[in-house]
């Protein structure tokens, strides 16, 4: 009996909180944080600003972003606070990630939440104050509960930070996820044509505005149409999604204005850059050429040529050109194996950890294709990276280097006990060059 009287009990806490989450509205910019809520948010009476950093541990970047929040909280001490919020993973779940994670690479309290940081877990409820589609996801309070800005984890900077606390208003990009939804279903241009007959073929430009960041796809079976978007890149990624494909092609900028291509280091500047280099890319073509990827990709190099020659005075062209490269070569056959024990992973952009690692590569009964492309940080010394080993990307194999990948000298040396060697010759290679139009 006593037991039956606890399940109801639980039941209707359960009930009664999920009809609770349901009643909370999502909060604009101007909102206050309801004040059940706002008082489980730990603070001090000296806070005067809070940073709410939305992440999961599916996120790589939102993790290798800790130590960057780790530095913003000391620099500030009590008069900001940074609270790291995951909405979906309770203590014991991020216990059980973090520990697997700990334990292949062998070191205790490796990757942990920095102390310096407050953590909520397994909080549901700032979901629905704060739906979002993509993460890091940042919201920006000040010491009343009042929302600042809804928008990306680059903008959390030491001068943002202080222009607030200064009683500055903040002028940031807002992050409204939201949006995502119709853009699923109709699409950048056709949610303008709700009185007229729907496009059947088009293709458009947009100049930024902000929707979460990547590509659509949608087939619309009753119109005939497939429709394909890329959505807020920059000229740097439209022309390497219109002229890369599979194959790897360097790119080369010989623009007088390097800016165009290059994303600003200082990401105070981000914002203004993005307004002025990132755009939207649309395009709706007839369903029975849904799968003609030719078809597309030549209809994308022919409106992105056009579009940034008359935008920019830019154009981009594939050439074969000589460098002095490094090459990846087997010396010694055999000595490529592995254990077959559990797959990991870590090194340069590692999604295991989410952290980025150029110190040393750990592969365990995982694709040498990772080791190839581990060593591609050796492009960092100005010569293109060649795999020529003739070893299959799809080989598991057991492989560990130590120590800084960008030195040539120290990972040629521990390859070879691998039968690999690092050798360096000429090659000519396909480039694709981004030049002002002559």
């Amino acid at each position: 009996m006593k037991r039956s009287l606890v399940f109801i009990f639980t039941l209707i806490v359960i009930q009664s909180n999920f009809a609770q989450m349901q009643n909370i509205k999502p909060l604009k910019i101007g909102d206050k944080i309801p004040a059940t809520i706002w008082n489980s948010i730990p603070k001090k009476k000296s806070t005067k600003v809070i940073i709410l950093d939305f992440w999961a541990t599916t996120c790589t970047y939102c993790i290798s972003a800790f130590p960057k929040m780790a530095k913003l909280q000391e620099k500030f001490q009590d008069k900001l606070q940074i609270i790291l919020i995951n909405c979906a993973e309770d203590d014991i779940k991020l216990e059980e990630r973090f520990s697997k994670i700990n334990k292949n690479r062998k070191k205790e309290n490796w990757l942990k939440i920095p102390s310096d940081l407050q953590s909520l877990t397994g909080q549901t409820a700032f979901k629905f104050l704060f739906p979002y589609r993509t993460l890091p996801h940042h919201v920006w309070v000040d010491e009343t509960g009042k929302v600042l800005a809804i928008t990306f984890d680059y903008n959390a900077t030491a001068e943002h930070v202080a222009s607030t606390l200064k009683g500055k208003k903040l002028d940031l990009l807002f992050k409204d996820d939201s949006r995502q939804d119709k853009l699923d279903t109709r699409g950048f241009i056709r949610s303008t044509l709700d009185s007229m007959p729907p496009p059947l073929f088009y293709s458009s430009f947009s100049r930024f505005y902000y929707l979460p960041y990547g590509a659509e796809y949608f087939s619309d079976s009753v119109n005939q149409t497939f429709r394909f978007g890329i959505y807020n890149k920059s000229v740097l990624q439209f022309i390497q999604t219109a002229f890369i494909s599979d194959e790897e092609i360097r790119l080369i900028n010989e623009l007088k204005n390097k800016e165009i291509l290059d994303r600003p280091k200082d990401d105070n500047l981000f914002d203004e850059w993005q307004k002025k280099y990132c755009f939207s890319y649309e395009a709706e073509i007839p369903l029975k050429d849904q799968g003609n990827i030719v078809l597309r990709k030549k209809m994308m190099q022919q409106d992105f040529s056009r579009f940034f020659a008359n935008m920019f005075n830019i154009e981009a062209l594939i050439e074969k050109r000589k460098f002095n490269c490094f090459i990846l070569v087997k010396s010694k056959d055999g000595l490529l194996k592995t254990t077959a024990g559990e797959e990991f992973y870590e090194g340069p952009s590692s999604y295991t950890y989410g952290l980025d690692n150029i110190d040393g590569v750990t592969i365990a009964n995982r694709e040498f294709s990772y080791l190839s492309a581990a060593l591609q940080l050796l492009e960092n010394h100005g010569r293109p990276f060649i795999d020529e080993s003739g070893v299959p990307p799809n080989l598991k194999v057991d492989v560990r280097i130590s120590g800084n990948l960008y030195d040539v000298e120290n990972v040629q040396r521990q390859l070879h006990q691998y039968g690999l060697d690092i050798l360096e010759a000429e090659r000519e290679i396909t480039v694709l060059v981004v030049r002002d139009k002559k």
